[in-house]
């Protein structure tokens, strides 16, 4: 198989199931946003408005909000597929090493 199609295919499984599990019921904040991560980087850029006192500040959402989603989420599957085709190249490289080394012919 094509190492760019199967690069493709697992950066698109790999955003999938991130973000599967970034939904799924009982997924803290933390792991929200860790496994989001290109969204949480795209969020940190959005300004909020303090609707709240200084000392308790509150952050309404609003209509911008859901531009992280729509951006960051699919900016994942070119990033996990870049990594993923690294990843393949590498294991490639080394397999062409490994051989060349037990037969020098």
């Amino acid at each position: 198989m094509n190492r760019w199609l199967l690069s493709f295919i697992c950066g698109l499984l790999i955003t999938v199931v991130l973000t599967m599990v970034a939904f799924s019921d009982g997924t803290s904040n933390t792991t929200t946003r860790t496994l989001l991560w290109q969204a949480s980087l795209i969020a940190n850029f959005i300004p909020h408005g303090n609707i709240g006192t200084p000392e308790n500040p509150i952050h309404e959402g609003s209509m911008l909000d859901f531009l992280p989603a729509f951006v960051g989420i699919p900016l994942g599957v070119p990033i996990y597929t870049l990594l993923t085709y690294a990843v393949l190249w590498l294991i490639a490289k080394a397999r062409h090493q490994s051989k060349s080394k037990a037969n020098p012919f």
